[in-house]
C-alpha cells in the first residue's frame, strides 16, 4: 500500500486526514455518516489549561488509596460498581512498575461513597499467581450482577506484555473462547478467575470459571486452594451457567438495583479475530507520534487497542422504529481518535468493521454508558499532548509517555453526536498537594496525570445521598481517586 507522508502541525487541524487514512486502510468508503459517533463539542487544545475545557463544579474528590512502598506504588485500571447499597472499587497493584511479576488485585468498599476501607495488606481481591515456576501479572475486569449476586473476574497474564490477551473491559470477553484482543493476539484459555463479593468486606471463595484450570497456573491453584467451577455450590454453578459467548442475558442490574452500569454486549461483543488488520504501520512512530513524519500502512499491525467501551443508543434516537442500536468504541493503538463499530439493526449479532471517528483520545482507556435522563456519557482523556511536550516537569523522560490530563465527560442526547464536554478530574485540582501531575515514585509505564476512568451512575431506589455520577481513575498510575458529581453538571 502506498505510503502517506503527513506533515501535521497540530492534532486539531488534521483529524480528518487520520480518519480518511484509517478508513482507507480498513477498506471502508471514508464517509463520516450519521451512524458513526462524532465529537461536536469544542475541540481540545493541549496548549490551553485543561485543554480548553471548564472544570465541573461541585466535584467531591476522595482518595481511596495513596500509593506507598508498604503496599505498592503502582496502581491502575480501577473498576467501580454498586450493589446492595455498597460501593466497590478494584484495581491492579504492583510493587512499582506496570504489569510485572507479582501484580495482584486490591479492593476497597464504602457504604457512603466517601469513607473507604483501607489498603493495609489484607484487602486482596485476587492474589498474584506468581510462583517460582511461573511469573504472573493479574488484571481485573468490570464486576457483574447475576440473579442478585455480585461477582468479580480477573485473569493472569505472563509479563511482559501481559495485558495483551489478559486485560478485558467488557463481558463476555473473558469467557471461553476467550476474546481479549487486540487483533492477532493469541488467546489463553480457561484463565478467568472469579469470586463472589458477598457483602461488606465479605468475599466468596476463589474459583476458575471453567472445568479445567489452566495448566500454567496449576501450582498457584494448589497454593491458594482455588476451586474448579464444578467444585462450587450449585447456586454459583447456575449463576455462571448464565454466561455464554453469545450472552443472551446481560449480567447487569437488576432494574431497580440502584445503578445503570452495564459493561456487557447483548448477543456478545465484537470478536477481535473478526477485525481487519490491514490498517497498519511498520515501525514505532517516533517523531510521527507528533504527526510530523511518514505513516506507512503496509503490514499487519492493527490500529485497534485492547481497551474498549460499549453503550446502547437511546430509544429516542432509534429511527428504524423496531429496535435499539448499540456501539463499541475502541482505543486506537496508533491514532489520536477513537474507532467505532455500530450495530444498527434490531436483533443484529454481527458487528461491522470499526471505522475511525473524530472523537479525540490521548491513547488511553475509555468508558461509556447511560445517564438517568437517557443521554449517553463518554469518559476519556481527549486532550492529546505530543510526547515531546511531556518533559521533566512530569517526572518522565521526554518522548516516552503521554501526559493524560484531564479526564473529561462528554454527553450525547442521541448517542451519535457528543456535543457537550466538561473536565471532571485533573491532576492540577486534586485536594492533595502530593498527588500532583507527576509520579512520586520510580517505576516503568507510569503516565503522568489521571487516566483509565470508569464511570458509575447511581440512581433511585438507592439512598438519595448515594445518588450521583462517580468517576474512578488513577493519578500517575499511583494514587486511586474517586470523584462524585451531580448529574446537573452535565
Amino acid at each position: 500500500m502506498a505510503q502517506f507522508s503527513l506533515q501535521v502541525v497540530t492534532f486539531l487541524g488534521h483529524v480528518s486526514l487520520w480518519i480518511s487514512l484509517v478508513r482507507s486502510a480498513l477498506g471502508t468508503d471514508g464517509s463520516l455518516d450519521s451512524m458513526v459517533p462524532t465529537w461536536t463539542a469544542p475541540a481540545p487544545n493541549h496548549t490551553n489549561p485543561l485543554g480548553g475545557f471548564s472544570l465541573a463544579s461541585g466535584a467531591v474528590h476522595t482518595q481511596v488509596y495513596h500509593a506507598s512502598t508498604d503496599f505498592g506504588t503502582y496502581n491502575h485500571a480501577a473498576m467501580i460498581d454498586y450493589h446492595n447499597n455498597t460501593f466497590l472499587i478494584a484495581w491492579k497493584n504492583g510493587a512499582d512498575s506496570e504489569d510485572k511479576d507479582g501484580q495482584r488485585i486490591l479492593y476497597s468498599q464504602s457504604r457512603d461513597g466517601t469513607v473507604w476501607t483501607p489498603t493495609d495488606g489484607r484487602n486482596v481481591l485476587f492474589p498474584s499467581l506468581s510462583t517460582p515456576h511461573q511469573e504472573s501479572a493479574m488484571f481485573v475486569g468490570p464486576p457483574i450482577h447475576i440473579r442478585g449476586r455480585q461477582y468479580v473476574g480477573a485473569s493472569p497474564g505472563i509479563p511482559t506484555g501481559a495485558a495483551q490477551g489478559a486485560q478485558f473491559c467488557l463481558w463476555p470477553d473473558p469467557l471461553n473462547p476467550r476474546n481479549c484482543g487486540p487483533p492477532g493476539q493469541k488467546q489463553a484459555t480457561s484463565t478467568l478467575l472469579m469470586r463472589q463479593v458477598k457483602g461488606f468486606q465479605q468475599l466468596g471463595e476463589l474459583f476458575w470459571a471453567s472445568e479445567d484450570p489452566p495448566a500454567a497456573w496449576a501450582t498457584a491453584t494448589a497454593q491458594y486452594g482455588i476451586k474448579r467451577l464444578a467444585d462450587m455450590d450449585s447456586t454459583t454453578q447456575q449463576d455462571i451457567a448464565t454466561l455464554a459467548p453469545d450472552l443472551p442475558t446481560l449480567p447487569c442490574g437488576p432494574v431497580g438495583g440502584g445503578t445503570l452500569k452495564c459493561e456487557a454486549c447483548i448477543g456478545g461483543c465484537q470478536l477481535y479475530s473478526d477485525i481487519a488488520t490491514a490498517a497498519a504501520r511498520t515501525a514505532p512512530l517516533g517523531s510521527a507520534d507528533e504527526f510530523s513524519t511518514e505513516m506507512p500502512f503496509d503490514q499487519t499491525h492493527s490500529v485497534i487497542g485492547n481497551e474498549r467501551a460499549h453503550y446502547t443508543i437511546p430509544i429516542s434516537a432509534n429511527t428504524n422504529g423496531s429496535g435499539v442500536p448499540d456501539v463499541i468504541l475502541y482505543r486506537s493503538g496508533t491514532l489520536p481518535v477513537l474507532l467505532a463499530s455500530v450495530r444498527t439493526q434490531p436483533g443484529q449479532k454481527a458487528w461491522p468493521q470499526p471505522v475511525a471517528t473524530n472523537i479525540p483520545n490521548d491513547e488511553s482507556n475509555l468508558n461509556a454508558g447511560a445517564l438517568p435522563d437517557g443521554r449517553v456519557y463518554l469518559l476519556n482523556n481527549p486532550v492529546f499532548e505530543p510526547k515531546t511536550a511531556v518533559s521533566a516537569r512530569h517526572n518522565v523522560a521526554s518522548g516516552t509517555l503521554r501526559f493524560r490530563d484531564p479526564v473529561v465527560v462528554a454527553t450525547s442526547v442521541d448517542g451519535y453526536q457528543f456535543n457537550k464536554a466538561v473536565a471532571v478530574v485533573s491532576c492540577t485540582a486534586l485536594p492533595d498537594t502530593t498527588s500532583v501531575c507527576h509520579p512520586r515514585f520510580g517505576g516503568t509505564g507510569k503516565n503522568p496525570g489521571p487516566s483509565y476512568p470508569q464511570g458509575l451512575t447511581v440512581v433511585a431506589p438507592a439512598p438519595l445521598q448515594h445518588q450521583g455520577f462517580y468517576v474512578v481513575a488513577t493519578n500517575n498510575k499511583e494514587d486511586v481517586w474517586v470523584t462524585k458529581l451531580n448529574f446537573s453538571v452535565f
